[in-house]
């Protein structure tokens, strides 16, 4: 009964009445009410049904509710759990009324309230809306047009006192905006509801523009006539302000979307900015914008703009000329965001200040990874310029066209190295071309299919036969002459048994009828079956080398053989003996030993060395001459027709007959002594008998002719005083021995001559010892001592003969001189391309002479050019050269004796020694001249064919060093290398600053490639694999690793096929590989992170754009929650999309970042809170990084809303660390703190409820400590 009356007494009453119950949040604060129970008095105050209010909740009947000036909430929060009562008056514009509000609770959580209208009571009414922000007014149209009542806010809003607006009816309209006043006007005329909300502009009293809001209730009269308007005029200026700026930041995102759809498909840079800027502008989210690009020393390279009428070109001109405006300048300073507001200060002479006038400049960099690429600067309203939402924005346009021109210049680098690459081959191409060996590729056929110019070169102008198409006396095997059958060859043997051949040197007659010798070097090329498919061929010309080889042996062999036959004279032996010796040591100085003869014939009896005599019809003869008499010959003969005498090997014969010819004279003189006192008295040599007692008994008349002394002379004193006395004890033993009665032969010593010169005497001796006396033969070997040292001197010489062409030319060039003793020597050498007389090599020249002269008129120049061996020439004024020679009467010269010098079997210069004194040539004297003549002539030989091989050498070097790629040479034996300069710049290094070896190439390779790489070397160099193509990391100066691509190919083998040297290259790859990385993985992962990072940085500013709508300040704080949690994650992704790491963030950084941003966000200005930050360096996936963001942001800000109230100071800190498997985050911080029975499992916080559920997502735990403020600790495997 008594529940009746309750409801029929709240029906009948004719205040509003409400029963609620109040709603808290996890921090047991008020946050909402719940309506119970109302009467129909508060139905028709609020126009809604009891079905439609009762179980609601005060914000989602009333949305404004937490955004009115008046907190409702706080107020019913204090009397439901308080228990106090509360009255007050409050005008409500929803319904133009003014209430007394009455409430209490009759019991904890739960409040009652009563309305009652009191709007009638003019006191009360004035009171209240005196109290409001609002105007309330009063026009009245009958009985008198005017206000009759304006609130003071009217002052406050649009500068007019209530006295003004009272003195001037007209002021209702004259504060109308002119453009709003036909709107106005229309609304008077009942066009619109008058009793509905309209909105106008109104001109505040100090010319400023006010946007009000009104809602009039129309005044009738009895009749039914309006009689007046009261109203509410609401300030809505700030919402309009709002407005605008949304639809501001729409137009920017739309500008966004643009150029994001742009940069994905454009890739020419100048199109691009082009586009940009129009994008910008043609949204209107810019007044205006340009772009400058700029290269690496930050000149301008590229510019666009959009929005401006002029100007633009000016300041074009200004930074080309290098005079950037300030905003450019101050961005290139500092990353960040430039805002020139004041243009009247900031940029007095920029070409562009009327253009901003009454705008805002913003300035950015264009950069990506570090890298600026230029700047991008647009203009905004002034009061748009320094918000957040607008520079994050602004930045995220600029960061797109930065990765849109990185794109762009990692593409162009990919079209440079593809035609860097076509370069390449191309120049490889040239170096086929320009090779000095031959290369052919052949099918598997063996048809030629590919050959250089170097290979046609070595076979006369032709490429290279087939082997069955080849006559095969064109080709035989060097050196045995072996004709080479088709079978044999090379080529056949790899096409047929897929194998390398590197021992093939063969003798040819090349197609321009030259022979030659060639070395072959082939190998096979297999197909994907390892089916043999072709072969290369590497052929190389060695003709000239194998010549050189062989002079230089033939130059030893000659040595040898006159210093042994020159030792075999001196011997006693007999005359067979004696030719067997010589015949032997000719036939191993020939050219070919194994197929020469020698026999020497003396008086009809044959020598020789071997059992079977020369064919006489195939031989080389040298007469033999004693003391003029001829006396027999020397043949030399070849067992084959093939092989051919050359002039250096008649020139030996001729020497060893010469010798031969002064050994028989020696003979005969012996026996002659012997035989005949006619001869004892007329004989040459010089007979003696001498006593056992030292004195000479008898002596033969040649004594005195050879030694100056009379008979009688030499029988007075004792013989050993005429021995030198060097040679006395020598000759007191040889006495003593013939004492014993022993013979003696050819025991040499000195005898003094009457002028006191000494003469060398050989003697040979018998003793008589019946009679005390022995018998002796001395010949006088002076002149043959002289001939032996002046032998032994040019033996001397040629094995004292280097390397160096010019030492030795002057060496046997001073020898002549020294021999013939000559005033001067030299070896002149006739110039054809010049036409010039030269001097080579001289021997005690005159300071003045002069090396070089025209020839014509020497005696020289007529002697190469006639070709004689020998011109002497004893009086040179009975000569024409007595004037036509200039060095004759410059230098007295009376007489000549040259010897011409030969190159290639031509006249190349001559060996001269000049007199100024007349001399007779002797036989011996053109001998010897003629021997250091032939020496000089082979050190021509050598010079040229060593001069060729130097240039064949160098042309090579300058190949390699030609080419972009690195070339390297490896000697297996010694490990040794051979690194053009490329190899070492690749690298970073100067030219031969590491040894080239092969250790200090395995010691600079990655240690992850170092068993690969090692491994595809010796897998080819033992023919496991077919070709050494290998890629691996070494290491550069600066630390870095260079990506290297090596190709190599053997060169040489042993006899046993062995490889003994390889030669490759080496390319850098580096920017390929960074090209192709990007390709498979940076592009698109970078491009998938830059994207989530961009759609969640739209969703935070929308939601930022939406809480704008609500003035509660919960729902804006829940709005802030969210755009911290989205921001949490697009952090991520932003630091991802920056890292060269796409698979780990590095956490310290982030966590700073992260905080960083938190702190701004609730940032009030006062610094109460502040942050402590520390942690390890760990690198965390994206699985762990963002659930471990989202607990952050959570936990930090419920420190910043709850931990520190009326502005208590205090401190948050971020503590993780890591250890072993296992992370630990602490954060804390040293606010009020949270009661103890709170549980963080069962808490309804939406927060924490996130916070729990990650923490499981994370697999780890979660503990709270109450000690001194709030303290959480979070564990979790890493």
């Amino acid at each position: 009964m008594d529940c009746k009356i309750h409801n029929s007494v709240l029906n009948m009453i004719s205040e509003a009445y409400t029963y609620c119950r109040i709603i808290l949040d996890e921090n047991g604060f008020p946050c909402d009410y719940e309506f119970l129970e109302v009467n129909p008095a508060f139905e028709r105050m609020t126009e809604l049904k009891a079905s439609d209010i009762k179980g609601k909740m005060a914000t989602e009947l009333f949305l404004g509710t937490r955004d009115e000036d008046f907190d409702w909430i706080g107020l019913y929060g204090e009397v439901a759990l308080t228990g106090s009562e509360k009255e007050l008056e409050k005008y409500f514009s929803s319904t133009g009324r003014v209430y007394r509000i009455n409430v209490y609770s009759p019991e904890k959580y739960y409040f009652v309230t009563l309305f009652t209208d009191i709007s009638g009571t003019d006191e009360r009414y004035h009171r209240l809306a005196e109290n409001l922000g609002d105007i309330i007014y009063r026009y009245d149209f009958f009985p008198e047009r005017g206000f009759s009542y304006v609130s003071q806010a009217a002052a406050s809003i649009i500068g007019y006192t209530p006295e003004e607006h009272y003195q001037d009816p007209d002021l209702a309209m004259k504060v109308i905006h002119p453009e709003d006043r036909e709107l106005f006007e229309s609304y008077v005329r009942g066009e619109f509801p008058i009793d509905g909300p309209i909105t106008f502009r109104w001109i505040h009293k100090n010319g400023s523009t006010v946007w009000i809001e009104q809602k009039n209730i129309p005044v009738y009269g009895p009749e039914g006539n309006l009689i007046a308007l009261e109203g509410v005029a609401r300030d809505i200026s700030q919402r309009k302000e709002t407005e605008k700026r949304e639809k501001h930041l729409k137009q920017v995102l739309m500008a966004i979307r643009n150029v994001n759809q742009l940069i994905t498909k454009e890739t020419d840079p100048e199109v691009l900015i082009e586009k940009a800027c129009g994008n910008l502008t043609e949204t209107l989210g810019y007044y205006n914008a340009w772009i400058a690009l700029m290269d690496d020393d930050q000149n301008i390279i590229l510019t666009a703009s959009s929005g401006f009428d002029n100007g633009f070109e000016k300041l074009e001109s200004e930074m080309a000329a290098g005079k950037y405006p300030v905003c450019m300048q101050k961005v290139l300073e500092r990353d960040d965001v430039i805002i020139i507001d004041d243009h009247l200060v900031n940029c007095k002479s920029c070409p562009l200040e009327v253009e901003y006038i009454d705008h805002a400049a913003m300035c950015y960099r264009l950069q990506f990874a570090d890298k600026i690429y230029g700047i991008i600067t647009v203009s905004v309203p002034v009061e748009y310029s320094r918000l957040k939402e607008e520079h994050h924005l602004f930045k995220e346009v600029a960061d797109d066209l930065g990765f849109a021109l990185h794109k762009i210049e990692m593409e162009k680098k990919r079209r440079w190295m593809e035609e860097e690459l076509r370069n390449r081959e191309e120049k490889l191409k040239k170096i086929f071309e320009i090779m000095p060996v031959g290369l052919w590729f052949a099918d598997e056929k063996g048809q030629i299919l590919l050959d250089n110019p170097a290979g046609a070169r070595i076979w006369g102008g032709e490429p290279v036969v087939k082997p069955e198409d080849s006559e095969t006396s064109r080709v035989h095997r060097y050196p045995s002459g072996e004709e080479l059958r088709p079978d044999d060859w090379a080529l056949v043997r790899t096409l047929n048994k897929g194998e390398k051949v590197a021992d093939e040197i063969l003798e040819i007659d090349s197609f321009d009828a030259k022979r030659k010798i060639i070395f072959n070097y082939t190998a096979p090329i297999f197909n994907e079956q390892e089916d043999v498919e072709g072969a290369v061929i590497v052929s190389q010309d060695i003709t000239d080398l194998k010549e050189t080889e062989r002079m230089l042996k033939e130059r030893i062999k000659e040595l040898i053989c006159i210093s042994a036959v020159s030792q075999d004279m001196v011997k006693n032996m007999s005359v067979e003996e004696f030719c067997v010796r010589t015949a032997d040591h000719l036939s191993k100085a020939m050219q070919y030993p194994e197929m020469a003869s020698c026999a020497i014939e003396i008086d009809g009896s044959m020598y020789s060395a071997g059992e079977s005599m020369p064919d006489m019809d195939n031989c080389l003869h040298a007469e033999i001459m004693a003391d003029g008499d001829f006396m027999g010959y020397l043949h030399v003969c070849y067992l084959q027709n093939k092989p051919f005498l050359l002039p250096d090997e008649q020139n030996l014969i001729n020497s060893v007959a010469y010798m031969i010819g002064t050994w028989l004279e020696k003979k005969q003189t012996q026996k002659s002594l012997m035989n005949s006192d006619r001869i004892f008295r007329h004989a040459q040599d010089m007979l003696c008998i001498a006593g056992f007692d030292g004195y000479f008994k008898v002596l033969n008349p040649s004594w005195s002719k050879t030694l100056g002394w009379s008979t009688e002379e030499l029988l007075s004193r004792p013989w050993i005083e005429f021995v030198h006395p060097d040679d006395r004890r020598m000759t007191e033993q040889a006495k003593t021995t013939l004492v014993d009665g022993q013979e003696i032969y050819q025991l040499e010593n000195r005898y003094m001559c009457s002028d006191g010169t000494f003469r060398w005497l050989s003697w040979n001796s018998y003793p008589y010892r019946e009679e005390n006396i022995m018998f002796g033969v001395a010949r006088d070997i002076t002149g043959q001592k002289r001939r032996e040292e002046r032998l032994e001197m040019v033996n001397r010489c040629l094995l004292d003969l280097t390397g160096d062409f010019t030492f030795n030319v002057n060496s046997i060039t001073s020898l002549a001189g020294e021999l013939l003793g000559g005033s001067c020597a030299l070896y002149n050498r006739y110039d054809r391309e010049n036409h010039q007389l030269v001097t080579i090599g001289k021997w005690n020249t005159p300071p003045d002479f002069q090396d070089k002269d025209t020839p014509e008129g020497h005696i020289c120049y007529d002697a190469i050019i006639q070709g004689n061996d020998t011109l002497y020439i004893s009086d040179i004024s009975q000569t024409k050269y007595a004037w036509t020679d200039p060095n004759v009467k410059k230098y007295d010269i009376v007489s000549y004796a040259g010897h011409v010098v030969k190159h290639e079997s031509e006249p190349a210069g001559i060996l001269c020694v000049v007199f100024t004194r007349e001399y007779h040539l002797t036989e011996d004297d053109r001998r010897l001249l003629g021997i250091l003549a032939s020496a000089l002539g082979s050190e021509e030989n050598r010079f040229h064919y060593t001069r060729k091989l130097r240039e064949n050498e160098q042309r090579f070097r300058k190949v390699a060093e030609s080419v972009a790629d690195g070339i390297w040479d490896l000697d297996l034996k010694t490990s040794r290398a051979y690194f053009s300069d490329r190899y070492y710049e690749m690298l970073g290094y100067s030219p031969g600053e590491f040894e080239p070896s092969y250790e200090s190439w395995k010691s600079m390779i990655h240690p992850d490639d170092i068993e690969y790489a090692e491994k595809a070397l010796l897998g080819y160099l033992e023919g496991d694999i077919p070709e050494y193509n290998v890629e691996f990391r070494m290491k550069n100066k600066s630390g870095g690793w260079t990506w290297i691509q090596s190709r190599g190919k053997i060169s040489q083998r042993d006899e046993y096929g062995n490889p003994q040297r390889i030669i490759g290259s080496h390319i850098d790859i580096t920017e390929h590989k960074k090209l192709e990385e990007m390709n498979k993985n940076e592009l698109i992962v970078k491009e998938v992170h830059h994207r989530v990072k961009n759609n969640l940085q739209v969703i935070a500013s929308l939601l930022n754009m939406q809480s704008r709508n609500f003035d509660d300040e919960k729902v804006k704080a829940a709005f802030k929650d969210s755009q911290n949690r989205v921001k949490s994650m697009s952090l991520a992704h932003e630091k991802l999309y920056g890292s060269e790491n796409l698979a780990s963030i590095e956490i310290s950084d982030y966590i700073k970042s992260l905080v960083n941003y938190i702190f701004q966000t609730y940032d009030t200005g006062k610094g109460n809170i502040k942050i402590h930050m520390s942690s390890d360096t760990a690198y965390l996936s994206m699985d762990i990084i963002v659930p471990l963001a989202l607990i952050l942001n959570e936990i930090i800000t419920n420190s910043l809303k709850h931990a520190f109230p009326d502005e208590r100071e205090g401190t948050i800190s971020v503590d993780f660390r890591v250890r072993d498997d296992e992370c630990l985050l602490q954060v804390s911080d040293d606010g009020v703190g949270i009661s103890s029975d709170f549980d963080i499992e069962s808490s309804n916080s939406l927060g924490l409820r996130v916070v729990n559920m990650l923490i499981q997502q994370l697999q780890g735990t979660i503990e709270r400590y109450d000690s001194n403020g709030t303290d959480y600790v979070i564990r979790f495997k890493k």
